[in-house]
């Protein structure tokens, strides 16, 4: 529940987390206007070359890993409660402070993209 985003990213590629439980990946930021400054074209490039992926993957939301007995004992295993009864949603933001490096604003945790979609 304290892992940093890009954990959060492949616990859900591989199943052992629910995709509610990230906060929203904006794929559709590459469908504005290159001039604009929140165009990914203008992050930093190792920022870019990850963002391209990950965005892709989280659009899809399909991509999953199978849920086998290694999941489950993987649930069982990174969960101090039962998984069944965990409300991801209110753990987008829960990070361990000593991965805390900033403060988080308001709009990332906010999760606007994220209502709209969903």
């Amino acid at each position: 529940m304290y892992a940093l985003s890009w954990a959060k990213f492949w616990l859900c590629v591989l199943g052992v987390m629910p995709w509610e439980g990230i906060n929203s990946l904006f794929p559709e930021l590459w469908l504005l206007p290159e001039w604009l400054s929140v165009h990914p074209s203008r992050y930093w490039c190792h920022c870019r070359m990850v963002y391209v992926p990950m965005s892709y993957v989280y659009e899809a939301e399909k991509i999953v890993g199978e849920t086998s007995s290694l999941i489950k004992e993987l649930q069982n295993e990174l969960y101090a409660d039962n998984y069944e009864n965990i409300d991801f949603t209110k753990h987008r933001n829960t990070i361990s402070s000593l991965d805390l490096y900033a403060p988080q604003t308001t709009y990332p945790r906010s999760n606007i993209h994220g209502r709209i979609r969903r």
